[in-house]
């Protein structure tokens, strides 16, 4: 049987051999020129340490400063959206003999995703299906009661958070004080100790935080202080909570016990007998020193206000040079305190704002580095001969054969998929032949396939290519897979919710889309799979429909006046003769005698009125003249008025025209200022509220004619100003959304435009600005 030479466990060998030899020569690196330079290193090691302490315990006390932070935000949350209690929750029960309400059981879990939290508060609640609940204690007054019982209710639905901030490192205690005197702690503990009315608003931890103290409203770190529930001296972080009415409501607060800080961070600090660590704030407050032995002296709630300078036995070199570390945060010093070197070195620390300083005896420092001087030097030498070795055997039994392997795989990726099989010859191991045969079967079916692949992608872009407007092809996420214009999003993003309707229905359909860039027409057919199913892609044809409507409605709208206009002449014609027979009997009756003189005189005129309404409906309904006309506007409006007197009637509504005789507009198409001021009037009489009046006036500002259209009616948002110009844009039931946008159109095709002047509670006005021309 034939063994194969395995690159993986020669590797393996290798591997095991070169570290187990490299495991020895563990030389840092050496310094034998002074005892001055090896002073210096010293130094920069400790301070390096040290500065890794800090940050260490900064990145903490931030988190735990983070924490704090969330959990008031999430408390303020509920505060502010929740609906209050009134009641007190089952788990509660108020002891008659101690005047106190406190919770049922011991410690115990919570069940569910966030036990009983609202199902809004469950989803911002962890997700762990079991918490670790709380203990809580609050007097109970009756005066109280309904202010007590809510915030039982609304504290309790801090447990899961609560359960969660505990797994931060060195937290000990996380819980709540509020205005009413309750506490809430977590986990669950016995709160016996606080059974005698304590009063939490005056602890350390609560005063810190409160209005008057803290009225930026900052998360605080207080002074260390001994815990109520003997863990010793304790830091904590305090987060004020403010309630809907911005009255302060209490604190958030998470302990950290010193005596955890000591024994996770200081006490593998190897000092020696004569070394010393200083952690103190920018006032020389002791956070962690010389008091460490001190606590069983203290009683509950004791803050420790010790500053080191204050008749401290430090000695006045030791005292200057602590007070230098305090003013320059980075520093490092050596100095002689009763005939012993000593170097000291401090580092700045941000959570909680303080500096950690670290004092050794140089004689222990300096003798762990002297016993390792010439061994170091040893073990140097012969690490860096077997790494020579070592280089030189990887490189002729590894690398060449790697070197090839790589080469066909930057061959592969550069499109050239012919590799050489004679390219691993040299090389005896079993897996690099191996690999060798894979690539060259892999280079093989990859340009099969990629040819393939080319060949469909041409057909289907030379397909995409020659129809109009926009078609690509997209995956259910809204994902361009192909499109000829090489676009890289949906030109209109809610496509991708009929892509996916497309896919899961396996049916074509059509929809149109308006945007801001117009109006739009949008099929989706699906692809589908051998199977006849949803491949789960499918083709978008995307075209712009905007010029189609607009000439739709226009050409309508037109339409619509021109057989006013043959209507209005058809009548005319009619009555025409009819007035002509009336004026013609009247005439021989004027003749014949002086009786009736007064009927005769009011026939006449009646007569003469309606003929003045005839010429304006034929003026109104001439066509237009070839070349461009001169159009009267006041006539033109005074035509629409006439037209539209039926609704002005209805509502009651007066005009007034301010417009000098001899104004008048050079238009191509007499149909379109028609139309135009038609739409334009007619909204303002919609518009209009009952008895109120329409006002026409115009006013000549360079060489244009700016015609306002002011009505009684409703203001108009200042936001809908540009947007009632919108296709399909409407505040009435029975609209369609396109008349103030056609109007817009056929002006701006004048060289004209249209806009809201102005809009309050007494008027609108409607402007239009258009080419004028003076004869």
């Amino acid at each position: 049987m034939q063994v194969k030479n395995s690159l993986i466990k020669s590797i393996i060998v290798i591997f095991v051999v070169f570290n187990s030899i490299s495991a020895l020569a563990f030389a840092y690196y050496t310094n034998d020129e002074s005892q001055n330079n090896v002073e210096k290193y010293a130094r920069n090691s400790l301070q390096e340490i040290a500065k890794e302490k800090s940050e260490i315990i900064g990145q903490n006390f931030g988190q735990v400063e983070t924490n704090a932070k969330m959990l008031g935000t999430y408390m303020e949350n509920v505060l502010h959206t929740s609906v209050r209690s009134v009641n007190m929750p089952k788990d509660y029960v108020i002891s008659g003999s101690k005047g106190i309400i406190e919770r049922k059981g011991t410690g115990y879990k919570g069940q569910g995703d966030a036990g009983d939290l609202s199902a809004k508060d469950k989803k911002s609640a962890p997700g762990a299906k079991t918490y670790e609940k709380s203990n809580m204690i609050v007097p109970y007054t009756k005066k109280k009661e309904r202010d007590i019982f809510n915030d039982i209710s609304q504290t309790e639905k801090l447990d899961p958070f609560f359960s969660r901030a505990l797994k931060t490192d060195n937290v000990t205690w996380v819980y709540i004080a509020t205005r009413n005197n309750l506490l809430r702690v977590s986990p669950f503990t016995s709160l016996t100790v606080f059974e005698d009315r304590h009063n939490q608003t005056a602890d350390v931890f609560y005063k810190a935080a409160n209005r008057k103290n803290n009225p930026a409203r900052k998360t605080v770190w207080t002074k260390p202080y001994k815990d109520y529930l003997d863990k010793g001296w304790t830091i904590t972080c305090s987060q004020p909570i403010y309630d809907r009415k911005d009255r302060f409501y209490g604190v958030i607060c998470l302990d950290i016990a010193i005596d955890r800080i000591r024994k996770q961070y200081f006490d593998e600090f190897n000092i020696g007998k004569g070394g010393n660590i200083y952690w103190i704030n920018k006032d020389g407050l002791v956070l962690y020193g010389d008091y460490k032995h001190e606590a069983d002296k203290s009683r509950h709630g004791d803050v420790r206000d010790k500053n080191i300078f204050d008749g401290s036995d430090l000695g006045k070199v030791r005292e200057d040079v602590l007070k230098q570390a305090l003013r320059k945060g980075n520093f490092a010093y050596s100095y002689t305190v009763n005939g012993m070197r000593k170097t000291l070195v401090a580092v700045p620390m941000k959570n909680p704002d303080s500096i950690l300083a670290v004092e050794l005896n140089q004689k222990e420092l300096l003798s762990m580095y002297s016993e390792f001087h010439k061994s170091i030097l040893f073990w140097f030498a012969i690490n860096l001969t077997l790494a020579l070795l070592l280089a030189r055997f990887v490189s002729r039994t590894f690398s060449s054969p790697l070197r090839a392997l790589l080469s066909d795989a930057e061959k592969i990726s550069n499109g050239k998929y012919d590799i050489c099989e004679d390219s691993s010859k040299g090389t005896h191991f079993y897996e690099i032949q191996q690999l060798h045969n894979g690539f060259v079967k892999m280079g093989r079916s990859i340009e099969k396939y990629t040819g393939e692949l080319k060949a469909q992608k041409r057909e289907i872009e030379s397909i995409l290519e020659v129809v109009d407007g926009t078609m690509m092809i997209v995956d259910r996420h809204g994902k361009i897979l192909v499109s000829p214009q090489n676009k890289k999003k949906l030109p209109i993003p809610s496509c991708a919710d009929g892509a996916c309707r497309a896919i899961e229905n396996g049916v074509p359909f059509s929809e149109k889309i308006k945007t801001d860039g117009g109006i739009f027409e949008v099929k989706y057919y699906p692809i589908m799979d051998e199977k006849d199913e949803a491949s789960g892609k499918v083709v978008i044809s995307i075209d712009n429909i905007t010029e189609n409507v607009i000439e739709e409605r226009e050409l309508l709208q037109i339409e619509k006046m021109a057989g006013v206009g043959q209507l209005a002449a058809a009548i005319v014609h009619e009555l025409k003769n009819s007035l002509a027979l009336i004026k013609g009997a009247t005439y021989i009756l004027d003749r014949t005698g002086e009786e009736n003189k007064a009927e005769i005189e009011t026939i006449k005129s009646a007569a003469d009125e309606a003929g003045n309404v005839i010429e304006t409906l034929l003026d109104y309904s001439r066509q237009d003249v070839d070349g461009g006309d001169m159009v009267h506007v006041e006539t033109i409006i005074r035509q629409i008025f006439l037209l539209s007197k039926k609704q002005m009637i209805n509502k009651n509504l007066s005009f007034r025209i301010e417009i000098r005789e001899e104004v008048y507009l050079y238009s191509k198409s007499r149909e379109t200022i028609k139309v135009v001021m038609q739409n334009i009037i007619e909204n303002a009489i919609q518009a209009s509220r009952p008895d109120g009046e329409i006002l026409i006036s115009c006013k000549e500002i360079g060489n244009n004619l700016a015609i306002r259209v002011e009505n009684s009616g409703d203001a108009i948002k200042p936001e809908q100003f540009e947007k009632i110009f919108e296709p399909f844009f409407t505040t009435k039931k029975d609209g369609n959304g396109l008349g103030l946008w056609i109007s817009r159109e056929l002006i701006e095709s004048m060289g004209g435009k249209v806009h809201v002047l102005k809009s309050d509670s007494v008027s609108t006005v409607f402007e239009m600005l258009m080419p004028i021309v003076k004869e």
